[in-house]
């Protein structure tokens, strides 16, 4: 048997000493995922997660980005939070991002604006509505009135996250007529409003007897029609044809910037026009060249709602 020397005794007790401290960095890896000041992270069934700054000290409390459950009944609503770096006590805006109409929370023009907000330090949380992308439900089963509950639900949860000092509701396409009827049911909780090409034309393609260029029977309402290879319930169209959008969108007095493309051919100009009358000394911008989407001008959007939002700031604060 071989007697190990002294030098290579001496090299395996640093090798060991090596692992050691190897180790003990690793299992630091998870705490420093978490910046200081968040070991007061609560789950519940109403916020999946919720970052308490109460034991916060003199140190920053944030998470930079956090993927969160809202619970809305018994449908699972999936948010993502984003959140610039804070200064201890520091409050900020938050804009709550609405999606389309089967879209989701990473449509291209709402991560262009998040990204554009969060530089000006405003708080953004995007959502999906239930039945897209990874929030509970059936697509079958969605209505432009429960997307509403929806964004309610989010709205409150928003309301208890303690840096926050106003929120905004940004909605696009059919998720702009969401946000302003949202606003419109709770004005007291919204400090201003972004409507990007809104689509209220819903209701009137509704009692028309089409939705996206599928045509029914708006008489003898259908179980469901395809739409894009997605199945739209009755419920969907019976809610659509009865929407009081003007008469609750009406209801938010506060301030509002309307973006339309000149080349929509889904909600052309004069919604944004309609909805421009309907809110006394709101923005209304149309961009040439861009259709509904924006594609092309997601920056040019971006930046209209990121200085409404700074305005909006400077005016609360």
């Amino acid at each position: 048997m071989k007697i190990m020397s002294k030098t290579n005794r001496m090299w395996l007790l640093l090798s060991l000493l090596l692992l050691v401290l190897i180790l003990n960095g690793c299992g630091g890896l998870q705490a420093d995922n978490i910046l200081p000041g968040n070991e007061n992270v609560e789950q519940s069934r109403s916020e999946t997660l919720e970052v308490s700054m109460a034991d916060a000290g003199n140190e920053t409390a944030y998470l930079p980005e956090q993927e969160i459950t809202i619970w809305r009944g018994e449908v699972s609503l999936y948010g993502l939070l984003q959140i610039p770096e804070l200064e201890q006590g520091e409050k900020i805006p938050l804009v709550i991002l609405c999606h389309g109409f089967m879209s989701g929370h990473n449509e291209p023009v709402l991560s262009e604006i998040a990204e554009q907000l969060i530089q000006e330090k405003t708080a953004v949380l995007r959502f999906d509505f239930n039945g897209h992308g990874k929030s509970s439900g059936e697509m079958a089963d969605m209505t432009v009135s429960n997307e509403i509950e929806d964004t309610i639900a989010v709205l409150e949860y928003a309301k208890k996250l303690e840096y926050v000092s106003e929120i905004v509701i940004a909605g696009h396409s059919q998720g702009g007529v969401v946000a302003g009827m949202a606003a419109g049911k709770r004005p007291e909780d919204v400090s201003a409003l972004v409507l990007l090409a809104p689509a209220a034309v819903l209701k009137e393609n509704a009692l028309n007897g089409t939705v996206l260029g599928v045509e029914f029977d708006p008489e003898q309402l259908p179980d469901s029609i395809g739409v894009f290879g997605q199945e739209i319930g009755r419920g969907y169209l019976e809610d659509a044809q009865t929407l009081p959008i003007w008469e609750e969108s009406k209801k938010f007095t506060g301030p509002v910037c309307i973006i339309n493309g000149q080349e929509d051919e889904i909600v052309p100009v004069s919604v944004g026009e309609r909805y421009h009358e309907l809110y006394p000394g709101s923005e209304l911008h149309v961009l040439d060249g861009t259709g509904h989407t924006f594609s092309g001008s997601t920056e040019d959007v971006a930046a209209i709602v990121t200085e409404f939002v700074k305005s909006i700031g400077k005016t609360e604060r």
